[in-house]
């Protein structure tokens, strides 16, 4: 990103898959991985908003939580109905700091609103 200094600039390496991005700030998507295995890490857990079985990103998240042998649950959006389930989880776990994960909008249509709706009201619902 030497030479790029503009918006417009960065939003064509974005859209040429060569940045990414996240939070406040671009990373290059080669190191997805590793923010991915930090992300799992920094965490008490992880909960995987998803349907269907999981691929991509998100079955690597699932692997990594998986091989640190850190507490890792996926909320099949095709199956499971009751947010309640979600915070009776995080109560008996005692999770303060949470990694949400699942699969980008792009990949699945209508993802974002789905887990957006279930995650609204699992947070309405925790006592913090």
């Amino acid at each position: 990103m030497r030479n790029c200094r503009t918006q417009n600039c960065r939003f064509a390496l974005f859209q040429a898959g060569k940045l990414a991005w996240k939070g406040p700030h671009w990373t290059r998507p080669v190191r997805r991985e590793l923010r991915t295995r930090q992300n799992v890490v920094d965490s008490d857990a992880t909960l995987i908003v998803a349907r269907g079985m999981l691929t991509g990103g998100t079955a690597l998240t699932a692997q990594i939580a998986r091989r640190k042998g850190r507490i890792c649950r996926v909320w099949d959006l095709q199956e499971e109905s009751d947010p309640a389930d979600i915070v009776r989880w995080i109560a008996a776990n005692r999770i303060r700091v949470l990694n949400v994960a699942g699969p980008r909008e792009s990949q699945s249509p209508g993802i974002y609103q789905q887990a957006y709706t279930v995650l609204a009201t699992v947070f309405g619902q925790l006592e913090l």
